[in-house]
């Protein structure tokens, strides 16, 4: 049998090389540097100079459980970003992009997901903002979201690409959703994504887990926006949400052998309860 040390060696060994895979996934996030056909070329420099020197900042002022943290949201958020499609966590018409550094950093979006169907809303670009979390400290990033609506107007991404529909660049009014879970289910999902368990990632709970989080978000924000005599944003938000009540009916099934299970996440928890 191990000793605790020897369990926390190969522990840390087995994280490592999860952020190694992780670094090398979260490279395919979107490129600025492809919107030279749009943009200024001296946006871009200006923009890239401004993410290279906040990197250079949070890094130098990083304690080593802010860098361990650091590494445990990038390993939820590269699986996140490539089983969000691979395993269709939100559902087979969604499409995933990873957000540039420029709009993870000046923005708070993590990725973008897009809604490809067939039959079409009157929205121009069917689309979702998302922030993705591990921790459960959720109300500054909640507060950030509710007073945009109090703005009139949503979230933002200065680097978007085209979905043939939309044109390519700026993006603005796009409704953003927080997602996460607690750091004993990133270990877990780790541990399937780095065994390569693709079967087990396509039936993990958290595709259910991230989309009750989305469905009562927009439901809250829905009613918030319409609160605050913003009907325009509410009827963004109602698209949406009844796409993510398409897909969970879909996933109806495996909610049912899950639904015991959600609560004992405390990210999943304490996101949830705060909308409700």
């Amino acid at each position: 049998m191990r000793n605790q040390f020897e369990s926390q060696a190969l522990t840390n060994v087995d994280r490592e090389k999860a952020h190694d895979r992780a670094k090398e996934t979260l490279a395919d996030r979107i490129d600025i540097s492809n919107f030279a056909d749009i943009y200024p070329p001296e946006k871009i420099k200006v923009d890239s100079e401004k993410v290279r020197q906040l990197k250079e900042k949070f890094h130098s002022r990083e304690t080593p459980e802010e860098t361990r943290m650091k590494k445990t949201a990038d390993i939820l958020e590269a699986i996140v970003f490539k089983q969000g499609e691979l395993s269709q966590w939100f559902g087979e018409d969604a499409v995933t992009f990873g957000a540039s550094d420029f709009d993870d950093i000046m923005n708070g979006i993590d990725m973008l997901v897009r809604f490809h169907l067939p039959e079409r809303s009157g929205f121009e670009d069917l689309a979702l903002g998302v922030d993705v979390t591990f921790t459960s400290d959720t109300t500054n990033k909640f507060g950030e979201i509710l007073g945009q609506i109090d703005d009139g107007k949503l979230a933002h991404m200065d680097y978007c690409p085209s979905d043939g529909v939309s044109k390519k660049g700026f993006k603005g009014n796009l409704p953003k959703v927080i997602i996460g879970v607690e750091k004993r289910t990133v270990d877990e999902l780790q541990e399937l994504w780095m065994g390569r368990e693709q079967r087990a990632l396509e039936k993990h709970r958290i595709q259910i887990m991230i989309l009750k989080e989305i469905e009562l978000q927009l439901e809250t924000f829905s009613l918030y926006a319409i609160s605050k005599g913003r009907e325009d944003l509410a009827d963004i938000y109602d698209s949406l949400l009844r796409i993510i009540k398409k897909i969970l009916a879909e996933k109806s099934e495996l909610y049912k052998k899950v639904a015991s299970d959600l609560d004992t996440d405390t990210v999943f928890f304490s996101i949830t309860s705060y909308m409700r």
